[in-house]
Order: C-alpha cells, then sequence, then structure tokens
C-alpha cells in the first residue's frame, strides 16, 4: 500500500508539471476557470447522525448467596437488543485536506431479565424452593471517538471524509444483586416479589433506616428467624468497607431499635471493620453515650471504632465545631477503610478467633470435631 501511494504522487506530480509546460508554450483560448472542487475553504466541520444498533448484547450471570445456613444460587438472564444511538461529531482543519476532531456516540435501551433462584429450605437441607421471575432494567453505552480526518472536495458543495482513530467505550448496565419473595408455612413453596438491582458503579454509599425493618428485627430477637428484608441489610453490612452507626438517644441510652438490630447480628460479622459512631439527643447532657454505651458494644462485636465519636444536640447543630469534628471523624474512618485492615484480619489471623457455626453471615461453617465437648457428644470420652 505505502509503494502504491507514493508511485501515484509522483505520476500526480508529472502530470501537473507537463500540462504546466504546455500552458505555458500554447496558452488555450477562452480556458474555463479553475475549478474550486479542490480547494478547502472551511476550517470547522460538524455532523450528526442517528444510527441504529441491530447486533444484540445478550449475557448472564451467577452467584451464590447464604440464606438459612445454607448456600442458595442466583442465576440471571439478560437480554440486551438493539436500538437507536446518536452521533454527533466535529472536526478542524489543520493542514491542506487534513483535519483532526472529537466525535460522540449515545446509545441507550432497556432490558428484560429472567431470574432463577433456588432459596434453601428453612426447616430442611438440600430442599431448595424455585424462585422465578423478571426485572426490567437499563442499558446505556458511550463512546468517544478521537478521529483523523482526510477531506476529499467532489463538488463545490459536497466532501467525501475518510476518518480513523481510537474509540473509548463506557458501558452502563443494571445489575441484580438481590431479590425478595414472600414465603409462608410450611414453606415448602416461596413466590418472587421483586428484584433488587443497581447500576455498578466504583464507589456507593448506602442507608439502613432500621424502622422500615423494625418488624424484621423483632422477629428476629424471638424466633431466630432472618427474614430477606433482614438478610439484605445484614449483607450490606458485610460487605459495607466502613460504617458510621447514628442513633438517638432515649433514656439516657441508644434505641432500643438500634441496641436490638446488633444482637440479631452474629459476633463474626464486623470483625476488624471500621465504624464511626455517632448519636443526638434532645440535651447536651446524653454527650457520652456514644462513648459511654455505644462504644463497648462494638468492641464486643470485635469491630475497629474511630478515635473521634460525634454527638449533636439541638445546640450544635449550628455550631462550626460540629463540622469539624465530622470532617476529624471521616479523615479517621477513610484512613482505617484504606489500610485494609479488615481483610487482613481475615487473611492473616481469623482461624485465632472462636467462632459459632454458621457465624460471619452463614460463611463459617467449620466444626472442630477433635474436641472432648464433640466426642462426649457422639458418645466417646474425653481424653
Amino acid at each position: 500500500m505505502k509503494s502504491r501511494a507514493l508511485l501515484f504522487v509522483i505520476l500526480t506530480f508529472a502530470f501537473c508539471s507537463a500540462a504546466e509546460a504546455q500552458t505555458t508554450r500554447l496558452p488555450p483560448r477562452n480556458a474555463p476557470p479553475p475549478s474550486r472542487a479542490s480547494v478547502i475553504t472551511e476550517k470547522v466541520f460538524f455532523s450528526a447522525s442517528l444510527l441504529f444498533q441491530v447486533n444484540s448484547n445478550d449475557f448472564d450471570d451467577s452467584s451464590t448467596f447464604r440464606r438459612n445456613a445454607e448456600n442458595g444460587r442466583l442465576d440471571t438472564a439478560y437480554a440486551v437488543g438493539g436500538g437507536t444511538a446518536f452521533d454527533v461529531s466535529g472536526s478542524y482543519l489543520v493542514w491542506k485536506q487534513l483535519a483532526v476532531g472529537v466525535g460522540l456516540t449515545l446509545f441507550s435501551t432497556s432490558t428484560t431479565t429472567e431470574i432463577n433462584a433456588q432459596v434453601p429450605h428453612p426447616f430442611f437441607f438440600n430442599q431448595p424452593r424455585t424462585v422465578t421471575g423478571e426485572f426490567d432494567g437499563d442499558r446505556s453505552e458511550t463512546a468517544v471517538h478521537i478521529q483523523a480526518r482526510w477531506l476529499i472536495p467532489v463538488s463545490p458543495k459536497m466532501l467525501v471524509t475518510v476518518f480513523g482513530g481510537p474509540s473509548f467505550f463506557s458501558v452502563e448496565q443494571d445489575v441484580v444483586s438481590d431479590f425478595e419473595f414472600s414465603e409462608s408455612y410450611p414453606f415448602d413453596m416461596a413466590t418472587f416479589t421483586r428484584a433488587i438491582a443497581n447500576s455498578q458503579s466504583e464507589s456507593a454509599v448506602g442507608v439502613i433506616e432500621l424502622r422500615e425493618i423494625a418488624a424484621d428485627i423483632s422477629t428476629a430477637l424471638v424466633s431466630q428467624l432472618i427474614t430477606p428484608r433482614l438478610q439484605q441489610a445484614i449483607t450490606a453490612l458485610a460487605e459495607a468497607d466502613g460504617i458510621v452507626a447514628a442513633a438517638p438517644v432515649y433514656k439516657a441510652s441508644p434505641s432500643g431499635l438500634f441496641s436490638s438490630f446488633f444482637h440479631v447480628l452474629d459476633n463474626d460479622l464486623l470483625i476488624g471493620k471500621p465504624v464511626v459512631l455517632a448519636a443526638t439527643a434532645g440535651t447536651a447532657r446524653h454527650a457520652l453515650v456514644a462513648d459511654d454505651q455505644m462504644r463497648p458494644m462494638f468492641a464486643y462485636l470485635r469491630t475497629m471504632t474511630a478515635p473521634t465519636s460525634l454527638f449533636a444536640a439541638p445546640e450544635d447543630w449550628s455550631d462550626p465545631a460540629l463540622n469539624i469534628r465530622i470532617d476529624r471523624a471521616a479523615v479517621e474512618l477513610v484512613l482505617l477503610m484504606e489500610s485494609g485492615f479488615a481483610g487482613q484480619i481475615k487473611d492473616e489471623s481469623w482461624q485465632s478467633y472462636q467462632h459459632e457455626f454458621g457465624s460471619a453471615g452463614g460463611t463459617e461453617t467449620a466444626i472442630d470435631l477433635d474436641t472432648d465437648m464433640m466426642r462426649l457428644a457422639t458418645g466417646g470420652s474425653a481424653s
């Protein structure tokens, strides 16, 4: 290709030189004016177009979850069809027929997700219930194109453009991360109610409103039954890199709902997790509740509480000192999160802690059978 292009240029120049020499010797009469088709006078070019994407981008996903002390399975099939895309670009002439520019392509469509889950039975092992359902989500694609354009004028009002260059794509897809279902005694069947989806991102901040799961917390306290909504909150805590635990003060102590929620959690769920403690009250006389009552509970759960705790009475909300304390606590939380301390604990010294079967969100399933208690329980004798 390179040799052919060079030969074409040489022949073109040779032809132009011969024509010029002939014109000098024999000037033609009534010669037409030179064509302006080969002259590009504009500097800026803009184009917009409407496209249609015909190909599909279907894909499948699967994951496991822990429920009723047993692993369940969630399979999802995403149907991503074609749709209309919008493209816009602009370029600037930098040299003769060479222009450089940038283009942007936007595409969005709706997706249908088929959900098929195997949910463990609350009473019997290896008897999962099948839960099926659908979820309608969204998908968007953004592409940025860096272009070099070669402009070929074919008439005073028409240009043919040949362009190329790198493109950078970004795709955002609603992904099913969890689901909710309903069940009733004898729990042999479960019915799909809704899917829980989120658009994947680098970071996220979530809020658990305990008043919305108050009944679920009470049920867990008296029966040890973890409902799907409560399990969602527990999973969010287990997956969080850091926690801000805030509670109102009632009767000189954190609210009963707040304490009950953490009483429901198993002791291994939050080992090494960075936590900032915060409390609000109607009077400054409760300023020590966070350190005097909340901090011992989180120490029992073996979390890493930040040195700075937060408290706000009505007069504190307009005090600039509160913002200073919030900033200080935030910096401490970020530093603890970036240290990766919780992950290092699990990697290096997890087995040095005493665990209960099914703790750590249901992931701790190892049983040490070589103990006096286990030998006596199985009819043997102590060593």
